[in-house]
């Protein structure tokens, strides 16, 4: 934890949310977590790996909102040509003054290998993603070298 950046307390800070059936659903960091629809928690148990990737703010450097619209919008041609199961995502800060919107993508990784991915983040010069394996929500640098775990979501995807 002393090498870690320190970009990465607000990494590790975060509020993440996936927009599932026109409502925000939290998967860490909220005051209150309502429990997520049964679809979400099977599709989460299902896949091997869930990932949570932007790309907006590439290293943390803040664009305007339409550039990042425009980043958000390229990152979704990518992952449906890549032919993955991804819903909207929002990492913000607790108190919801800062956000960047992504996707909470889906990965079974016989048919996708999640260097895939992590070359997405390189892609849009992101320092990190989440990773969720195994119920264990953990924040990775996008060369997939630091691993921080964060939470057992164990609970929260009743496994």
């Amino acid at each position: 934890m002393d090498q870690m950046p320190e970009s990465w307390r607000v990494y590790l800070g975060a509020k993440l949310e996936v927009l599932f059936e026109s409502e925000w659903r939290c998967l860490y960091g909220c005051s209150s977590k309502r429990p997520l629809p049964r679809r979400l928690i099977e599709g989460l148990r299902g896949c091997a790996t869930a990932y949570i990737l932007t790309a907006w703010n590439p290293q943390s450097v803040e664009l305007e909102l339409e550039e990042n619209q425009r980043r958000g919008r390229a990152l979704e041609r990518d992952l449906i040509e890549l032919s993955l199961q991804y819903y909207v995502a929002r990492g913000s800060s607790l108190d919801d003054s800062y956000f960047e919107l992504g996707y909470l993508v889906l990965v079974n990784e016989q048919y996708l290998l999640p260097d895939s991915i992590f070359e997405l983040a390189k892609r849009y010069d992101q320092a990190a993603i989440y990773v969720i394996r195994d119920g264990i929500l953990s924040c990775v640098d996008s060369n997939a070298t630091l691993w921080v775990e964060m939470e057992d979501l164990a609970g929260l995807l009743g496994t």
